[in-house]
């Protein structure tokens, strides 16, 4: 599972929200990836210490990886 902190004046969740297949999105999809789909749902976490309650873990990711 993934957590993303999204800015609050950001106005377009409508975008992110939902199922979202593989093959739409990437630039070069494998035959595997082909038939994947992530689903982006809400979250009710207020903030960054609330998931480390929950025994998430906070990171950057390095944006080299998704270039």
């Amino acid at each position: 599972m993934v957590v993303a902190e999204i800015s609050k004046s950001f106005e377009e969740f409508n975008k992110l929200l939902g199922e979202h297949s593989w093959n739409r999105f990437l630039r070069r999809s494998s035959a595997e990836e082909m038939e994947r789909k992530s689903r982006v749902y809400f979250s009710t976490y207020s903030n960054a210490r609330a998931l480390q309650k929950d025994g998430m873990r906070n990171f950057d990711p390095i944006i080299q990886h998704f270039s």
